[in-house]
């Protein structure tokens, strides 16, 4: 039974709403669910898509519980951090998603001229810059990311899981409490 994890940062919407009672749905169930939308949910951070982010990682739920929020978290207000516990056959009417299958088949082969290319015509610390926005100074002066070089890189970083489907109170296993002595 594999485990996954998400973080909840202060005063963001899973932080004011117990998931361990209402579960996961996505802020835009009924947007049609496509390679785009996926791209562009990894890529811009957007909350407004069919899908739901999960990670693998705990250590990566704690970094956005610790810091995804408006506030960082104290003791005696802290960020939590749910585990989510999904069994085969999964539950009626959702689909988890790993990113970097469903990219990888809409990448072009390499001899063809196109500008949504996940390649990079930068220096090797270019990279550097998308998996860490604090180290934008990496991208200057080169050529922009392609929101697919964005999106798979972003989902590595991430260890990310897409759920598709309104995910159900009884796979959320966990909520813990995730303050300032928490992060690495």
């Amino acid at each position: 039974m594999p485990t996954f994890y998400r973080g909840a940062g202060l005063d963001t919407y899973w932080h004011t709403n117990d998931s361990r009672e209402v579960g996961f749905t996505a802020r835009a169930p009924d947007t049609l669910p496509t390679t785009a939308e996926l791209i562009t949910h990894i890529a811009t951070n957007t909350m407004n898509s069919p899908y739901v982010s999960l990670t693998c990682s705990y250590r990566v739920a704690v970094s956005y519980a610790m810091l995804g929020g408006r506030r960082r978290p104290t003791q005696e207000q802290p960020a939590y951090l749910y585990e989510i516990q999904i069994n085969e056959p999964l539950p009626i009417g959702i689909r988890l998603i790993d990113p970097i299958k469903e990219i990888a088949p809409i990448l072009p082969d390499p001899t063809v001229e196109e500008v949504h290319r996940y390649q990079h015509g930068g220096y090797p610390n270019f990279l550097l810059g998308i998996v860490d926005p604090r180290l934008r100074s990496f991208l200057a002066g080169q050529p922009l990311p392609s929101p697919q070089l964005k999106a798979l890189v972003r989902a590595l970083r991430d260890a990310e899981i897409l759920i598709l489907g309104a995910l159900p109170a009884s796979c959320v296993t966990n909520r813990f409490e995730i303050y300032a002595h928490d992060n690495p």
